[in-house]
């Protein structure tokens, strides 16, 4: 069952529609065994029953176009601090309510601003010297080697998932490519 969560985890990070398939047909020939997990069966269900949800997590459904796609935010973060900032002067507010309370919170951010520019003090935590930036860049330096490695074991992972459905389209069978691919987790 680990790899069943392992390649439902990994949906979002295939690139070729081929490998999605062959992802999503092997979750499927879990389900037709004897006495299959209800989760999983339910999980296919709603997913079947709602094909929007695969087509906004997974880029060969997506209608976006690759770069758009790996320029926006993996986590919903930034939408749900946007949402906090929002609601910080109130809900339900009037028109005039809701810019008067923009207004309030423009002046509060551009007087952060002019304090910072004026004494050098900020308001985050946080070395933002020249080796505090240099530090950090090297941090993200790493993470991105680390992000390469990831992709990189991703590329192999998808490829695996390729033979795993080929064999599957071949007439192999089902004990057999888990087998399969019980061996190329170990590997």
């Amino acid at each position: 069952m680990k790899e069943i969560c392992d390649i439902l985890k990994g949906l979002p990070g295939h690139l070729t529609v081929e490998s999605l398939h062959a992802a999503i047909s092997i979750v499927r020939a879990e389900t037709t065994k004897a006495n299959p997990p209800k989760a999983l069966v339910n999980w296919l269900k709603h997913k079947d029953s709602n094909p929007w949800v695969l087509k906004c997590l997974c880029f060969p459904l997506s209608s976006m176009r690759a770069v758009d796609w790996v320029s926006t935010s993996f986590t919903t973060n930034i939408a749900e601090s946007a949402h906090a900032l929002s609601q910080r002067h109130g809900k339900h507010l009037t028109l005039v309510g809701a810019i008067q309370s923009g207004e309030k919170l423009d002046r509060q951010h551009f007087q952060l601003a002019r304090i910072i520019e004026n004494t050098g003090l900020s308001a985050m935590y946080g070395n933002k010297s020249t080796t505090g930036r240099t530090r950090k860049s090297l941090l993200r330096q790493r993470s991105r080697t680390e992000a390469m490695k990831k992709a990189k074991k991703h590329d192999t992972t998808e490829k695996i998932l390729m033979e795993a459905k080929n064999l599957l389209d071949a007439g192999v069978s089902k004990e057999v490519v888990e087998e399969f691919l019980a061996s190329k987790s170990k590997s």
